[in-house]
């Protein structure tokens, strides 16, 4: 009767250190990875040059659209949309996850 209920028990925590704990990790570095290197990895490409030759080419826009962007969250939508790619990117490219 012991020797079932500890092995009960030690299948119980290994299979929590296996899926639970071991994820956890993987997951946290991925996610501090993607936090912290695609930032860099857009100021090493130039990508902040990039902003101001966007907002020249959107300065010809009417205001009547802006009107439509700004009701729409478009400053705010734009580069969120962007990063999602680019983590998409990223992310699919890991050899475990992707």
């Amino acid at each position: 009767m012991f020797a079932i209920l500890l092995s009960t028990l030690w299948t119980a925590f290994s299979f929590l250190l296996r899926t639970v704990v071991i994820k956890f990790f993987i997951f946290t570095a991925m996610f501090v990875l993607l936090t912290e290197l695609l930032p860099m990895v857009t100021r090493l490409m130039g990508l902040q040059g990039f902003t101001g030759a966007l907002t020249g080419s959107l300065a010809s826009i009417p205001s009547s659209v802006w009107f439509f962007l700004n009701s729409f969250r478009f400053d705010f939508g734009l580069p969120l949309i962007l990063s999602a790619y680019a983590s998409r990117f990223v992310i699919r490219r890991l050899p475990l996850v992707g």
